[in-house]
Protein backbone atom coordinates (compact mmCIF):
# COMPACT_ATOMS: atom_id res chain seq x y z
CA UNK A 1 0.00 0.00 0.00
CA UNK A 2 3.14 2.52 0.70
CA UNK A 3 4.18 1.53 -2.62
CA UNK A 4 0.67 2.61 -4.60
CA UNK A 5 0.87 5.83 -1.97
CA UNK A 6 4.37 7.14 -3.35
CA UNK A 7 3.79 6.20 -7.13
CA UNK A 8 -0.09 8.27 -6.83
CA UNK A 9 2.09 10.90 -5.03
CA UNK A 10 4.31 11.11 -7.88
CA UNK A 11 2.06 10.82 -10.53
CA UNK A 12 -0.15 13.95 -9.15
CA UNK A 13 2.74 15.59 -9.18
CA UNK A 14 3.99 14.77 -12.52
CA UNK A 15 0.22 14.76 -14.03
CA UNK A 16 0.80 18.38 -15.26
CA UNK A 17 3.97 18.03 -17.09
CA UNK A 18 3.29 14.14 -17.95
CA UNK A 19 2.04 14.77 -22.08
CA UNK A 20 5.55 17.05 -22.61
CA UNK A 21 7.69 14.90 -21.22
CA UNK A 22 6.77 11.24 -22.18
CA UNK A 23 4.47 11.88 -25.10
CA UNK A 24 7.52 12.53 -27.67
CA UNK A 25 8.95 9.70 -26.41
CA UNK A 26 7.34 6.37 -27.39
CA UNK A 27 4.94 7.42 -30.09
CA UNK A 28 5.60 4.54 -32.67
CA UNK A 29 5.55 2.37 -29.79
CA UNK A 30 2.16 3.22 -28.86
CA UNK A 31 0.80 3.41 -32.47
CA UNK A 32 1.85 -0.04 -32.73
CA UNK A 33 0.94 -1.54 -29.68
CA UNK A 34 -3.00 -0.23 -30.66
CA UNK A 35 -2.73 -1.43 -34.37
CA UNK A 36 -1.79 -4.95 -32.93
CA UNK A 37 -5.07 -5.11 -31.44
CA UNK A 38 -7.03 -5.13 -34.49
CA UNK A 39 -9.83 -3.40 -33.14
CA UNK A 40 -13.03 -2.68 -34.92
CA UNK A 41 -16.15 -0.51 -34.46
CA UNK A 42 -18.15 -1.35 -31.49
CA UNK A 43 -15.80 -3.17 -29.67
CA UNK A 44 -14.69 -2.42 -26.42
CA UNK A 45 -11.16 -2.03 -24.83
CA UNK A 46 -10.25 -1.07 -21.29
CA UNK A 47 -6.88 0.51 -21.14
CA UNK A 48 -5.33 0.13 -17.91
CA UNK A 49 -2.61 2.48 -16.40
CA UNK A 50 -4.08 4.89 -18.82
CA UNK A 51 -2.25 7.74 -17.50
CA UNK A 52 -3.44 10.93 -19.27
CA UNK A 53 -4.70 9.35 -22.40
CA UNK A 54 -1.86 9.51 -24.52
CA UNK A 55 -2.86 5.56 -26.26
CA UNK A 56 -6.48 7.17 -27.35
CA UNK A 57 -5.11 9.16 -30.22
CA UNK A 58 -4.23 5.47 -31.95
CA UNK A 59 -7.39 4.25 -30.76
CA UNK A 60 -9.65 3.47 -33.99
CA UNK A 61 -12.81 5.74 -33.93
CA UNK A 62 -16.04 3.37 -33.02
CA UNK A 63 -14.06 1.62 -30.22
CA UNK A 64 -15.52 2.09 -26.88
CA UNK A 65 -12.57 2.75 -24.75
CA UNK A 66 -12.27 2.53 -21.17
CA UNK A 67 -9.73 3.97 -18.92
CA UNK A 68 -8.18 2.92 -15.29
CA UNK A 69 -5.90 4.64 -13.54
CA UNK A 70 -4.04 4.89 -10.24
CA UNK A 71 -4.23 8.60 -10.02
CA UNK A 72 -7.31 10.93 -10.00
CA UNK A 73 -4.83 14.34 -11.10
CA UNK A 74 -3.98 11.74 -14.52
CA UNK A 75 -7.34 10.85 -14.84
CA UNK A 76 -8.38 14.23 -14.69
CA UNK A 77 -6.43 14.91 -17.79
CA UNK A 78 -7.16 11.69 -19.43
CA UNK A 79 -11.45 13.05 -19.46
CA UNK A 80 -10.21 16.52 -20.84
CA UNK A 81 -8.09 14.41 -23.57
CA UNK A 82 -11.57 12.34 -23.92
CA UNK A 83 -13.89 15.83 -24.50
CA UNK A 84 -11.40 16.44 -27.24
CA UNK A 85 -12.01 12.81 -29.34
CA UNK A 86 -15.34 12.48 -28.69
CA UNK A 87 -16.06 16.21 -29.86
Amino acid sequence: MVHNRRLSRTYTLLAPLYDFVVAPVFPHCRKLSIASLVLSPGERLLVSGAGTGLDFAYVPAGVHTHALDLTPAMLARLRCAAALFRS
